[in-house]
C-alpha cells in the first residue's frame, strides 16, 4: 500500500505539476492556432445588387428571406434573382454565417426542400466573385455577395441594418 501512495505522490509533485501545465498550455495553443482556418482571416462579405434596383439598405431578416428563397420579388414587383458561390467556398461559408446568421448546411437543406417538393428553386451558383459581379450587374433584380474589400466601379453594395 505504501508503494501505491508513493507513486501517487511522485505524480503530484510540484515540478511534475508544472510540466503537466506547460504541456497542457502548449497543446491548448496548438489547438487554438489550428482551429483558425484561412476563412477567418478573409475579408467580410458584403451584399451586392443590380444597379437598377432602387434599394440602399436591407435588414438581416430580409436578406435571410431572400437567400433562403422565401422572398420571390422586390417591393416594386421585380423578380428576385439570387446568385451564390459554391457551398465549399470559404467566402460562401463566411457570408452565410456572418451575414445570414445561419450555417451553410441549413441553407442548403432549405434549398433542397424547395427544389424537391416543387415549391421553389435553388439559387444560381457561380464559380467565383468576378462571375458574381458580372451576373448581378447584368440581371435585373439580381442579388449576390462579394468580399467587402473588393473594388469594382460597377458594384452596387447594400448596407445591412
Amino acid at each position: 500500500m505504501n508503494a501505491g501512495n508513493k507513486e501517487n505522490q511522485t505524480q503530484r509533485s510540484p515540478s511534475g505539476y508544472r510540466k503537466n501545465l506547460k504541456g497542457r498550455y502548449i497543446v491548448a495553443c496548438l489547438i487554438l492556432l489550428t482551429s483558425f482556418s484561412h476563412s477567418h482571416f478573409a475579408a467580410e462579405p458584403q451584399i451586392i445588387i443590380n444597379p437598377l434596383l432602387d434599394i440602399n439598405n436591407i435588414t438581416r431578416s430580409k436578406a435571410r428571406s431572400i437567400f433562403s428563397m422565401r422572398l420571390y420579388q422586390w417591393a416594386d414587383g421585380t423578380p428576385v434573382v439570387v446568385y451564390v458561390l459554391p457551398d465549399d467556398s470559404s467566402q460562401h461559408r463566411l457570408f452565410v454565417q456572418n451575414i445570414l446568421s445561419m450555417f451553410p448546411h441549413q441553407l442548403r437543406r432549405q434549398w433542397d426542400r424547395y427544389t424537391y417538393t416543387g415549391i421553389g428553386q435553388a439559387p444560381i451558383e457561380v464559380t467565383d466573385e468576378q462571375e458574381m459581379i458580372e451576373r448581378v450587374n447584368s440581371t435585373l433584380g439580381a442579388i449576390g455577395y462579394i468580399e467587402k474589400g473588393a473594388s469594382d466601379a460597377k458594384i452596387r453594395r447594400l448596407n445591412i441594418e
